[in-house]
């Protein structure tokens, strides 16, 4: 998956309150919060500015979404 800029893989590239980390064993991106929690990455959309993150395991049958500024 392309990780387009202002988001980046690398601790001091990208924006800082967007902190994605590569998995090299699994091979997936994961969006890691700043509560701690971490989330799949399923899709960058640049264009339009969106991603698109799997939903907690924690929380089954249940949809949060919400627009980050």
């Amino acid at each position: 998956m392309k990780v387009p800029y202002p988001l980046s893989t690398e601790q001091n590239c990208g924006d800082p309150f967007y902190r994605l980390r590569c998995d090299p064993h699994s091979q997936k991106l994961y969006f890691d919060t700043l509560n701690g929690s971490s989330y799949v990455v399923l899709k960058i959309m640049s264009s339009i500015q969106r991603m698109v993150l799997q939903s907690s395991p924690w929380l089954p049958s249940s949809c949060v979404t919400q627009d980050m500024p």
